[in-house]
């Protein structure tokens, strides 16, 4: 798994087995990112309004 963060065009792309998606990081400026090792995999963000979960953000479209 990989990741990038745009912090000028508010994006976060994830790439993981070749899959890569985007997602809109609203008003979260990203500082730091954590994987959870559970059954879901859970990916937790830290930015300057607390935590946000991958799940919280809204998907772009391609």
């Amino acid at each position: 798994m990989r990741y990038a963060i745009y912090p000028d065009s508010r994006r976060l792309v994830i790439e993981d087995a070749g899959r890569r998606t985007i997602y809109d990081t609203g008003d979260h400026v990203i500082s730091g990112i954590a994987q959870a090792l559970s059954t879901d995999a859970t990916l937790t963000f830290r930015s300057q309004n607390g935590l946000v979960r991958l799940s919280e953000l809204k998907k772009v479209d391609e």
